[in-house]
């Protein structure tokens, strides 16, 4: 393994001066919990991007860690292209996305915001997961960063918490914690729009909110296995058809009942609408959700901004 040169020990330095670990992770949150962020980040990016264009600033002589930054700096470019063109200040200095689909008729619109809104949640977590490789391959050589920035790293490298149970007031109980799964006032099942980002991750609009999530915050983990449940494979199954199943056999199995039960309970509160979200299965011979459902992408199609592509070509070179 190479060791890292001093002079890359102090661009690395530089890059946390510039773009401190905390404040990077909380504009990522910011985003990510309502694609919206406060305006004083637009001064960090903005030093960054001038001290980019003075000089070759961030050129490493380690190689794997130059490949890193070279992915990080892709996402904070696309970034910089998205808070420049798609984002508008508020009278509370706050950069908003696009407005919400709340009252929005024309259809293609409507589709082009949420993809818009899915790009940049998919963009905050590239950023962090960048940002945190950037940061390993950093951390290989004990002389590149002080004890201070080593500590501040460590910190955030939590232990994942086993989910156990959900509680009646709906918060998910992980050991001492509680964790309560976003909210929605109630919302009419044709106005909500579950994307999936992965098979784990979702993007959610539901009226005028929008809210990134998965299937544990949800309260679709099966707390034995710390995988999703089958209600949840139920969801990601929906999505992937259409949203519907296939024809219904007659009687209707149990166990498929069963899942569209607790699939039907679990979104009733999220959504806090108590109707059923599914149409009336002797009408359609099918199970057939009122919810909007993207699935996700398929691994050969890239995704709007050529992110995914350009990383791996980078990668590749």
């Amino acid at each position: 393994m190479l060791c890292l040169t001093m002079d890359d020990s102090q661009k690395m330095q530089q890059i946390l001066d510039i773009l401190p670990e905390t404040a990077l992770r909380e504009f990522a949150n910011e985003l990510l919990s309502g694609t919206r962020y406060r305006g004083r980040y637009n001064q960090m990016f903005d030093q960054y991007e001038e001290e980019i264009s003075k000089s070759k600033l961030f050129v490493f002589d380690n190689p794997e860690l130059q490949r890193r930054y070279r992915e990080f700096d892709l996402v904070v470019s696309a970034l910089d292209f998205m808070r420049a063109n798609h984002f508008f200040p508020t009278k509370e200095g706050v950069f908003e996305l696009y407005p919400s689909t709340e009252g929005v008729e024309d259809v293609e619109l409507k589709k082009l915001r949420i993809d818009k809104h899915a790009e940049v949640v998919e963009l905050a977590n590239l950023l962090s997961q960048k940002y945190n490789a950037l940061l390993v391959q950093s951390r290989k050589s004990p002389a590149v960063l002080t004890p201070e920035h080593i500590t501040k790293m460590e910190i955030t490298a939590m232990p994942e918490i086993q989910m156990r149970k959900m509680n009646d007031d709906g918060a998910i109980i992980k050991g001492r914690a509680r964790v309560y799964p976003p909210k929605f006032p109630d919302t009419d099942w044709p106005k909500i729009t579950i994307r999936f980002i992965s098979e784990q991750d979702v993007f959610i609009t539901a009226g005028a909110k929008s809210a990134q999530s998965n299937y544990e915050a949800l309260g679709f983990a099966d707390g034995k296995r710390d995988k999703p449940n089958a209600a949840w494979g139920f969801l990601l199954g929906l999505a992937k058809n259409n949203g519907e199943t296939a024809q219904l056999k007659k009687p209707i199995e149990d166990t498929v009942k069963q899942q569209k039960k607790k699939l039907s309970d679990r979104l009733k509160s999220i959504f806090n609408n108590g109707t059923d979200p599914f149409f009336d299965p002797s009408e359609t011979q099918t199970y057939r959700i009122k919810i909007n459902l993207i699935p996700p992408a398929a691994p050969e199609q890239p995704d709007m901004l050529g992110v995914r592509d350009y990383l791996s070509e980078s990668t590749e070179e």
